[in-house]
């Protein structure tokens, strides 16, 4: 934890103030994680009803593969806390690493059910325009690690005390994904796919950041 993060957060002398500066941009970030889905339905939503249905049954599909890094970080943070508070970084390295490769290797798998997508979507009864639903999810499962990594990642910051970094980061790609999404929908006439690529683009660009 850095000596920033140490000096404002103090859960024993200064609880309150000390969980509002820790726990205010977490409530910030799950809000605008959330946005990402609501900005695709919006511009969808002037294309057809088809693309729309597309998208709205898409989204808690989307959110499921969100939740997953979200749970492997908040796995690694809970051992990451534990081992920085008794003073052993090795063993905090050590999860962190173990972690990022959790995500790849369930970014992978992702990837490799794409050829099942459409039984998958049978089976759940989102059996109407499966081949639409399928354009649009299929892009974000090959490249699903591109939100696996960045909720993940949000994660292991917190752990460090550091809450605020990831939220900035967050709302910057929402504000990107909001200029993309209508770009690639509209200006490169690529429809229903151009959501999910303005999804992916902006997702990626958190992961790197």
């Amino acid at each position: 934890m850095s000596e920033e993060n140490n000096a404002k957060i103090d859960l024993v002398s200064v609880p309150k103030k000390s969980f509002w500066h820790l726990t205010g941009p977490i409530i910030a970030f799950v809000l605008f994680n959330a946005v990402y889905g609501i900005i695709d339905l919006y511009w969808v939503s002037k294309l057809d009803s088809v693309s729309f249905y597309a998208a709205s049954a898409s989204l808690p599909i989307f959110t499921l593969i969100c939740a997953i890094g979200d749970s492997l970080g908040q796995g690694t943070n809970s051992l990451m806390s534990r081992s920085m508070g008794a003073d052993n970084y090795e063993n905090a390295y050590d999860a962190i690493f173990h972690g990022i490769l959790i995500c790849i290797i369930v970014g992978v798998a992702l990837a490799l059910f794409i050829p099942f997508l459409d039984d998958f979507l049978v089976f759940t009864k989102m059996d109407k325009s499966v081949e639409v639903i399928v354009s649009y999810l299929a892009p974000m499962f090959l490249l699903s690690i591109c939100f696996i990594l960045p909720n993940f990642f949000s994660e292991t910051l917190q752990s460090e005390g550091d809450s605020r970094r990831p939220t900035i980061i967050i709302i910057f790609c929402n504000i990107l994904n909001l200029v993309l999404d209508p770009l690639l929908i509209f200006n490169f006439n690529l429809g229903l796919v151009g959501a999910a690529y303005a999804t992916i683009i902006s997702s990626l660009v958190s992961a790197v950041m």
